[in-house]
């Protein structure tokens, strides 16, 4: 029988991937000052879902699957991560944030040396486009 996870499960899976994504890329990088926009290259680390490719360049397939994530000047960040179990992973440009207690209804982006915010699996959504 195949095993399909409620919508509430993918969400919490991402908030912790999206803070631990926050705490891996910044807890040692530059204070917020000395900071400059550009690509986020790397990988970041979660439980539920295993390794996730912040830049097409950690696997040199950028000919062919060009995608990456991009810290702005505004302190927002776009673009694509991918997981090779749970496929896309979109930054920016989201709606429709869940809310609760502990929680910020926008997108992700940098605040000091942490990320806040959101990022969504398209595999987790309803027709698998990140809409």
């Amino acid at each position: 029988m195949k095993h399909i996870s409620k919508p509430s499960s993918i969400l919490a899976a991402l908030l912790l991937l999206v803070a631990f994504a926050g705490v891996t890329i910044w807890s040692t990088g530059p204070d917020k000052t000395s900071a400059a926009s550009g690509s986020i290259s790397g990988w970041v680390w979660s439980e539920t879902i295993g390794w996730i490719s912040l830049n097409c360049s950690n696997l040199g397939v950028c000919g062919t699957s060009n995608y990456g994530l991009t810290l702005n000047a505004d302190e927002t960040i776009t673009g694509y991560a991918w997981s090779e179990n749970i496929g896309w992973i979109k930054f920016g440009g989201l709606s429709g944030f869940p809310s609760g207690l502990g929680t910020q209804a926008v997108n992700a982006q940098r605040s000091g040396n942490s990320m806040i915010g959101w990022a969504r699996a398209c595999a987790g959504t309803l027709n698998g486009n990140c809409s």
